[in-house]
């Protein structure tokens, strides 16, 4: 009997004994349920797929009586578009298996080298490369469906600068058709995640003047760039409108600026008075309110001191100064409520405390009556600023125009819900705080609403100033909160991937990425590079110049490496002054000549400390990942040390590479 776990296995192969074999193999899989189904001919096969096409994995030999090799997997392949296929095969022929695993066969096995274990392991990974395929080519369909909805021109271009795919709105935009664009030069310089401006048409009277960002994906397998490009001429001619008045208001600022320099410097005093009465006026009390407290407790303290008092007057005046001290304690309290890290900029100094700190609140409220009656609560706190939007479509304008600490949202309004509002900030990457207040919902919806990123829910038939006040209070207070704490955890984020002194990457990422890239040339054989590299005589710039001038050689040594090596390259701090280098794709010779260069560069560097300046030099060890001598990370490790401290034994200095 079957179950959920069962994996169905077409078998493909026509010779008895190997049949066998698999079929044992399988048998020992242990918890694993194998429904395994033999057909001894390309055929048979096929029209065992036709009748019944729901096998997880293809068992294929490449060798059949009625086909083989390319054509016998594309027959199996156009019967089973959506079944992973691993292929059986005596020997790793590369000029069989190279086409296969280019035309998308999930993997291979040699007979020689099959084991029950290696065969499961071997299927699940096609079912699951097969699904993730799957996966992928979805994706790309919604990506092209929502490229072509977009009014913003896109177009996808491979490493070789071909144009690979574009949207009506860059046929639009470029003035011809996809059938004449694709395949064709882009023509623009490609540079990632930076804005620059291009000119279309440059040669006619009305060129068009566009912005494009650039971004890397894949694109069908490969490596390739989008460019996302918007036109902006109607902006730049308004730019340059408002650049000449820039210009000409320039002088008048530069006048200004001179009358307001004295004004300052007589006014300072003035300054400092008026901030004091803000403060004071914010706490909810005058300069007078908080003189008198004050004077009634040092005159009962001056009182106190009589030693004519009766037991009477003494209880008296110990009350007088416990009325004053509770209400100078009470406006103090108030003042501390003042948030402290909101600043704003003020001559002389790079920013003071804000005093003005006016709440900006945005109401998305449609009706006239319950707006009103929300504010009104509020009427007397000129704390607060509103805003007003009546719908779903003018909050999110208001939005994008101003800066707001907290939107008070209806649950229903005319163009949506507060469920739409919030998931389309959340997709525009807007962060603000929401509190959703209606009329309509119950505590079902709340919970939904809260889940959904709202900061709080409160019926309006509840709204009194102080619960109002509270939820102010306490959402704006929560959001600068988490804000801090996300700037804590990206932090520490870094920290763990990070050298502090240097700012390269450390040992235990470097450990990480190793293991994942000898996997990945064991398998593909795109050719890897280590480099280890250790200062020469590092020991002797510690106790010559101190280590704080050691220091700072490593932290420009690893500014050296970042800039003279690629950006494929991987950068990293091993420990003390032993760096490492990654460097994918790359045969021995390429990576020997790239560290010859650096080395020579950091040879002819001025390292200087505390006005005095000394040479640096480093030994470099060099290896290529073997994938016939079935190395580890660990061994590739050992054999890039032994190869840099051979260049020390050979002089310093100087770059040692070994191949396999």
């Amino acid at each position: 009997m079957e179950t959920e776990d069962t994996i169905r296995i077409l078998l493909i192969k026509d010779k008895p004994g190997d049949v066998l074999l698999i079929k044992e193999m399988l048998s020992e899989s242990g918890s694993q349920s194998i429904d395994l189904v033999h057909a001894e001919s390309l055929a048979s096969g096929l029209a065992r797929l036709s009748s019944d096409p729901s096998f997880d994995c293809i068992l294929l030999g490449l060798h059949l009586p009625d086909a083989h090799g390319l054509d016998l997997y594309e027959k199996v392949r156009e019967h089973a578009p959506a079944t992973a296929i691993v292929a059986l095969t005596g020997q790793a022929d590369d000029q069989i298996l190279l086409p296969l695993l280019r035309e998308g066969l999930q993997d291979y096995l040699c007979k020689d080298e099959i084991t029950g274990e290696l065969l499961l392991r071997a299927i699940r990974y096609a079912k699951d490369r097969i699904r993730a395929t799957s996966e992928v080519i979805s994706s790309e369909q919604r990506f092209r469906k929502c490229m072509n909805n977009l009014t913003d021109a896109v177009i996808v271009v491979n490493n070789d600068g071909d144009i690979q795919f574009l949207n009506p709105a860059a046929e639009h935009l470029f003035r011809k058709n996809s059938e004449v664009l694709l395949g064709s030069q882009f023509g623009f310089p490609i540079t990632s995640d930076e804005n620059m401006e291009i000119e279309l048409f440059a040669w006619t009277k009305n060129p068009i003047i566009a912005e494009m960002r650039v971004t890397e994906i894949e694109w069908e397998g490969k490596p390739s760039s989008l460019a996302s490009i918007r036109d902006i001429t109607e902006r730049k001619q308004m730019e340059n409108v408002l650049t000449q008045t820039a210009n000409d208001l320039k002088q008048s600022m530069m006048e200004l600026e001179a009358a307001n320099k004295k004004i300052l410097e007589s006014q300072k005093s003035i300054i400092e008075e008026e901030r004091l009465k803000v403060l004071l006026q914010m706490a909810g009390a005058t300069a007078h309110q908080l003189n008198q407290p004050l004077a009634a407790m040092l005159g009962n303290i001056e009182l106190l001191n009589d030693p004519g008092n009766t037991p009477e007057e003494v209880k008296d005046f110990i009350n007088e100064i416990d009325v004053a001290g509770k209400r100078i304690a009470d406006i103090v309290k108030k003042m501390e409520e003042i948030r402290h890290y909101e600043t704003t900029p003020y001559p002389g100094c790079d920013g003071i405390i804000n005093f003005d700190q006016k709440i900006k609140l945005l109401s998305v409220e449609d009706s006239d009556v319950d707006f009103e009656a929300i504010r009104a609560v509020l009427d007397d706190v000129n704390q607060f600023f509103w805003t007003r939007a009546v719908n779903l479509e003018e909050a999110l304008e208001k939005i994008n125009q101003e800066k707001f600490d907290l939107v008070f949202l209806d649950y229903i309004l005319p163009d949506g819900s507060a469920f739409d509002f919030l998931k389309t900030i959340h997709e525009n990457g807007i962060t603000i705080p929401v509190v959703v207040i209606t009329g309509q919902g119950d505590e079902t919806i709340a919970s939904q609403i809260i889940r959904q990123g709202a900061c709080d829910y409160l019926p309006k038939n509840k709204v009194t100033k102080e619960i109002l006040s509270r939820i102010i209070k306490n959402t704006i207070e929560k959001t600068h909160l988490e804000k801090e704490v996300n700037q804590v955890q990206d932090r520490l984020a870094e920290m763990a991937t990070k050298d502090e002194l240097t700012g390269l990457y450390n040992r235990r990422f470097f450990l990480d990425v190793l293991k994942n890239e000898v996997a990945r040339d064991k398998r593909y054989a795109h050719g890897l590079a280590l480099v280890m590299m250790d200062l020469d005589h590092f020991k002797q710039i510690n106790d010559t110049y101190g280590h704080v001038a050691g220091d700072t050689v490593l932290r420009e040594f690893g500014r050296i490496l970042t800039e003279s090596l690629r950006e494929s390259d991987i950068v990293c701090r091993y420990g003390g002054d032993e760096f490492v280098v990654i460097m994918p794709h790359t045969q021995s010779e390429d990576a020997w000549r790239i560290c010859e260069r650096t080395r020579k560069k950091v040879a002819a560097y001025p390292f200087e400390y505390n006005g005095t300046s000394f040479q640096a030099m480093i030994s470099t060890g060099v290896v290529e990942y073997a994938k016939d001598a079935d190395q580890s990370s660990d061994d590739l490790i050992k054999k890039a040390d032994a190869a840099m401290y051979q260049a020390k034994k050979d002089g310093r200095n100087r770059v040692n590479a070994i191949g396999h």
